[in-house]
């Protein structure tokens, strides 16, 4: 005689449910931390000797972000701090540039960038007016971007 199958109850399937939602809670987290964060190209510049050739046309510093895209704390600043409304308005007062650790080799080199993220205030001729290596929030920037305006920044 072929066995019946009985119709499942509500509680048979919340196993497979939890599977389910454990897999895909996972696969968010693996998609969210294994990626570079996109970045709004709009606000960055990509070449060194143009940042700096615009900062001395316009009369500005440049904020050098070097970053590494496997760098967690580089991904955490461009998720978290570069998005910021304050820090986006503040660095409008510099130009602002993205220097890829892993790209430009002989940039990263020149600074000493040892540490990810190696965050800097250049000059026009690309002289370091202040440094600082490792995640900065957006408040931290935004007082790290005060001091170097008021010129009370240490190394």
């Amino acid at each position: 005689m072929p066995e019946t199958k009985k119709p499942k109850k509500d509680g048979d399937l919340l196993p497979v449910m939890g599977i389910a939602v454990a897999v895909a809670l996972g696969a968010l987290y693996l998609a969210s931390s294994g990626r570079a964060v996109p970045v709004d190209e709009s606000l960055w510049m990509r070449s060194h000797g143009e940042a700096l050739e615009r900062a001395q046309v316009e009369g500005k510093l440049v904020f050098m972000d070097v970053y590494a895209d496997w760098c967690g704390p580089c991904r955490r600043m461009d998720a978290n701090t570069f998005t910021n409304a304050r820090v986006r308005e503040r660095l409008d007062d510099f130009v602002p540039l993205k220097i890829d650790a892993d790209v430009e080799v002989d940039v990263a080199r020149r600074y000493n960038a040892q540490y990810l993220p190696s965050l800097y205030v250049l000059d026009g001729s690309g002289k370091v007016l202040a440094q600082a290596s490792g995640f900065m929030g957006a408040r931290d920037l935004l007082r790290f971007l005060d001091a170097v305006e008021i010129g009370d920044v240490r190394r």
